[in-house]
């Protein structure tokens, strides 16, 4: 069964989850919880409600997110990285989680050109720019990474997913690996590509997307605000689909849907960005793409 899922973050919240679900979320994805007993009472809050949940990595951790380098061009932290994944995975695999999650490449790379009216020119995450390693670099780190990933799935039986991040200048090595390593399937975040295209002259999200929707496992589903005030992490309601302060979210989703109709998709957004109303919408625009075809 296809999955409509939504964040909980740092502890179960039982007075958001009735406010959130409307009768229409089968699950949760959790992040940065503080101990195993966090973990546990998710677990029991979920089987409870037969809710099924996967992980967003780091397991533990505080407000500020820190992932696995695990493309760093330092070899010690792809080293510490690999660790650090195993850790998790079997953790993972402990706390019944459906998937646990990672993004790849990490750090994110830029390529060499930048529109700095839509990326920062100092932002608050690891990046590589386009020099920093090489594409045959990138690629034979791929290749490791993917055969060790597989490795690391089959020994603790859990699924692990990959966030597309930003991959700079490699997109075609990119989309080869992923063919290549089928059992590794990605998450495609719909605001990321918006940014990707926009801030990154030369990247289409469509052909991507085209490529890519065979081994899309999960959706990362919000827009972007680009005005004045402009805010990440927004609900995608219908009066936002055409207006052009927005992104295209709506329209990759609807894109992505005719090339893959088994993936599931978690609302990575801020709710309290609109009213119930224009929540309810959100959920609903979302769902008539995703089960249109099995009406």
């Amino acid at each position: 069964m296809r999955k409509l899922i939504i964040g909980m973050w740092h502890s179960v919240n039982v007075e958001e989850w009735n406010q959130l679900n409307m009768g229409m979320i089968n699950g949760l994805e959790a992040s940065q919880y503080e101990k195993e007993e966090d973990w546990n009472k998710l677990r029991d809050f979920c089987n409870e409600n037969n809710i099924s949940y996967g992980i967003h990595s780091p397991i533990y951790g505080n407000k500020k997110m820190n992932l696995p380098e695990i493309t760093s061009s330092d070899a010690e932290k792809r080293r510490e990285a690999e660790k650090w994944i195993e850790r998790e995975v079997e953790l993972a695999s402990k706390f019944g989680a459906d998937y646990i999650l990672f993004h790849y490449p990490f750090p994110s790379i830029t390529p060499r050109q930048v529109d700095y009216e839509y990326w920062p020119r100092k932002v608050d995450f690891p990046t590589l720019k386009w020099n920093e390693l090489s594409r045959e670099e990138f690629l034979n780190l791929s290749h490791h990474i993917f055969k060790r990933l597989m490795d690391i799935q089959e020994k603790y039986k859990q699924k692990i997913v990959l966030e597309y991040d930003f991959f700079g200048e490699y997109e075609e090595e990119y989309l080869q690996i992923i063919e290549m390593y089928k059992d590794i399937q990605i998450v495609i975040d719909t605001q990321r590509l918006d940014v990707h295209k926009r801030a990154f002259p030369g990247f289409d999200p469509y052909p991507f997307l085209r490529k890519a929707a065979p081994y899309v496992y999960l959706v990362h589903h919000s827009t972007t605000l680009y005005s004045e005030h402009s805010k990440r992490h927004v609900p995608v309601i219908r009066e936002s689909i055409d207006d052009p302060q927005y992104g295209d979210a709506h329209q990759y989703l609807v894109y992505l849907s005719k090339y893959n109709q088994t993936f599931h998709l978690h609302f990575e957004h801020n709710p309290t960005l609109v009213t119930e109303d224009q929540l309810k919408e959100c959920y609903e625009l979302a769902r008539q793409v995703m089960f249109q075809r099995n009406s």
